[in-house]
């Protein structure tokens, strides 16, 4: 199957592995990307990345840099 597709057997045993791994990363971006959303709906989608950004620090205990906001509202697109 592998010969058909043309991607060698460990390529596919690679991505089939990584496929099922979350990292911390992702399970605490999938956490700011709810509280995005949050924001967004409660201020109709007025605050921008940097106000969001002010309004996380705020909120969360760790603090949030406006350039991972924008990657996350990117990523998100509401």
């Amino acid at each position: 199957m592998c010969k058909l597709v043309g991607v060698s057997r460990s390529g596919y045993y690679k991505w089939l592995n990584y496929s099922k791994k979350t990292s911390d990363r992702d399970i605490n971006d999938k956490i700011i990307k709810e509280h995005i959303i949050e924001i967004h709906k409660k201020y109709r989608g007025t605050y921008g990345r940097k106000r969001i950004c002010a309004y996380l620090n705020k909120v969360l205990d760790t603090p949030i840099n406006h350039k991972k906001v924008y990657r996350l509202i990117g990523v998100s697109r509401y």
